[in-house]
Formats: C-alpha cells, sequence, structure tokens
C-alpha cells in the first residue's frame, strides 16, 4: 500500500511501502531512492578520488574502506 499526503496544494507526496522511496507529483513526477545502503554506496563512489588522492583529507582516507569490502 502506499501512503499519499496532500503537499502545497494539488501536489502530492507518496511513500513506498518499504519506505526507501517517496514519489512526489504535480506537473511532472519525481522519485527519490531512500534506501540508505544504496545511498551510502553512492556517497562513497563519488568521494572515492578525493579520498584517495587529496592531502586535505588525510584523517577521512579510510572512511569508506568498510563499505568497498561489503561488495
Amino acid at each position: 500500500m502506499v501512503t499519499t499526503c496532500e503537499r502545497f496544494g494539488s501536489q502530492n507526496v507518496s511513500f513506498s511501502p518499504d519506505a526507501k522511496s517517496i514519489a512526489s507529483g504535480g506537473d511532472r513526477v519525481s522519485v527519490w531512492n531512500f534506501d540508505i545502503n544504496q545511498l551510502v554506496k553512492r556517497g562513497c563512489d563519488v568521494a572515492h578520488d578525493y579520498l584517495k588522492n587529496n592531502p586535505k583529507a588525510e584523517s577521512d582516507r579510510y572512511l569508506c574502506d568498510d563499505i568497498y569490502k561489503k561488495k
């Protein structure tokens, strides 16, 4: 069952049954993925080069290592 809530007049927000996705609609429909494991992996993928190569990231260099070990 999808839960729908009224938001900002004619636009609606719907939550997926597993609470991992949110959709909003009006003139266009937008869907957001909120699966925390996928979001963390995606963030680590984006930050990978920065964490490994930037001298300013030395204290955080191994922040995502556990995420990559779970593959």
